[in-house]
């Protein structure tokens, strides 16, 4: 350092002679290389700095771009779970509704159910009588031990099926009716050729006054259906 320092004071010293003869060309030498210097350093900023500083700022400009479209896309995406978070809500309120009406039919319909009295069928030991006066009476009951009913008044009586029916003796049909509609009547019953059928209930001289028959059919031969026929018809029409 001391060196350097010394050869530029002896540099100095030999020079300053001259600068004393001709400090105007001096100094305009010194302007000249100063300009010269500026000029030097301007074309290297341009020529290797500029360049570099663009690129940054294009690739800057670049992201910022992008980012702005990330940003508007996230925006549209924002925009479209509001309005599907609207339309769900909007369910949710329309399903609440109707859980409610829904809610509110079933408990009229369940305080119509407890009101309608249930049914209740004769027990097998109150069908003992000879005479059954307004009973709900299902046939399985009476033919508990016995396929065959003997000499038994029926009066007022809903009598339930589903079984079918056959006749022995003597059979009152008074103000019987079926309480099932079907568009041919003929449907309630069956003709057979044998005198004997498995598996059917008999009545044997049984009379049946303003009773309703559910889910039962008759089966006999020719005769004896035609006779059930026009005793039941007969009492419908009156």
């Amino acid at each position: 350092m001391e060196k350097k320092t010394m050869w530029i004071v002896e540099r100095w010293e030999k020079e300053w002679p001259k600068v004393k003869k001709a400090p105007f060309a001096f100094i305009i030498s010194l302007v000249i290389g100063l300009l010269v210097g500026a000029i030097g350093v301007f074309l290297l900023y341009n020529y290797f700095v500029l360049p570099g500083k663009d690129s940054n700022i294009n690739s800057l400009q670049s992201t910022i771009g992008s980012l702005q479209q990330q940003k508007d896309l996230l925006q549209n995406q924002k925009d479209d779970l509001q309005r599907e978070k609207e339309r769900l809500n909007t369910q949710i309120i329309d399903t609440q509704n109707a859980l409610i009406i829904a809610n509110k039919q079933i408990g009229d319909l369940n305080n119509i159910l407890a009101s309608i009295p249930k049914k209740e069928f004769a027990t097998p030991d109150a069908l003992i009588p000879s005479v059954l006066r307004n009973m709900d009476i299902r046939i399985s009951d009476l033919a508990r031990e016995d396929m065959t009913i003997h000499s038994k008044t029926f009066e007022k009586c809903h009598i339930y099926g589903p079984a079918i029916i056959a006749t022995k003796g003597m059979l009152v049909m008074d103000t019987t009716t079926f309480a099932s509609a079907v568009r041919d009547p003929n449907d309630f019953f069956v003709e057979t050729t044998n005198d004997m059928v498995i598996g059917v209930i008999v009545f044997e001289d049984c009379i049946f006054r303003n009773c309703t028959l559910h889910n039962i059919s008759f089966i006999g031969n020719h005769e004896s259906i035609a006779k059930m026929k026009n005793e039941l018809f007969s009492n419908m029409r009156q």
